[in-house]
């Protein structure tokens, strides 16, 4: 039988290339979001409307999904936003938005489809974390935070789930050339402000990170090979070389040399 599929965020970027990777796969993939094509020509791939800052919404996407096929054997949190700049500059109003995305939406969707993975006795669950869930990035408090969360969460769910079947992991991206730069929220300084100085160029920066960035078909080939592992891993680092080793050096190099390194490497 085909696996049921559930992608949030499956409409763009990395997730459009998880959900044509897996279609392509035979998997029957659900690509879900707030802005979705009207039809899909891609074989086993479907889109479906839902917003997960919005209960009702996952329910119903859920549900309609369900009522269908009786189940959901695959979810992959995906859904989420970016977002640059100063705290102290950073309306809270944004900040209450990326994590009803990145992490409450998470939350909720996870809620709803564990009991039918549970009454199944199986399923997979795959959070997308980031390189940024490891390693704090500066002028990105609040998007790290939010990615911390989710690592926090996986590493909970995948003991909490284990007895009933229930495979949990994550994947922890670097920057891939996506649209994700030109979506990103972002907190402006004005010319007086303490850290415009330090923030000049620092989205110029981020752009030209994003567009240097690894294929997103990288991200679909990887999904595939997690999707048939009998025993997943619990984290998936993928990007360049340097982004992959940067948790690891975080790991064993001083802090403060550590800290040299990110400044140097975002010029402030």
């Amino acid at each position: 039988m085909q696996k049921v599929t559930l992608i949030t965020g499956g409409t763009s970027g990395i997730g459009k290339a998880m959900s044509e990777a897996l279609a392509s796969e035979e998997y029957l993939v659900y690509a879900t979001g707030r802005n979705i094509p009207t039809a899909s020509d891609i074989k086993n791939l479907h889109y479906r409307y839902l917003d997960v800052r919005n209960n009702d919404s996952v329910i119903g996407a859920v549900k309609g999904i369900t009522d269908q096929h009786g189940q959901i054997d695959i979810l992959i949190n995906n859904a989420g936003l970016g977002f640059a700049g100063p705290l102290e500059e950073t309306p809270f109003e944004d900040i209450y938005n990326l994590f009803e995305t990145n992490y409450f939406g998470t939350i909720r969707t996870t809620r709803h489809v564990i009991p039918f993975m549970r009454q199944k006795g199986s399923g997979l669950i795959v959070n997308i974390s980031s390189i940024a869930g490891r390693v704090g990035l500066p002028f990105q408090s609040i998007y790290s935070s939010s990615k911390f969360a989710i690592e926090s969460l996986t590493e909970s769910l995948r003991i909490e789930l284990k007895p009933f079947g229930i495979n949990v992991c994550m994947i922890e991206p670097g920057d891939y050339n996506t649209n994700v730069n030109k979506n990103r929220g972002r907190a402006f300084s004005s010319n007086d402000s303490p850290y415009f100085k330090r923030l000049k160029g620092l989205f110029d920066l981020l752009e030209k990170n994003i567009n240097g960035g690894s294929n997103p078909e990288k991200m679909g080939r990887l999904v595939i090979k997690i999707a048939s592992a009998r025993s997943p891993k619990l984290r998936y680092t993928s990007g360049r070389f340097f982004e992959r080793i940067t948790p690891a050096a975080k790991s064993i190099l001083p802090d403060r040399l550590f800290e040299w390194i990110l400044t140097r490497f975002y010029r402030l």
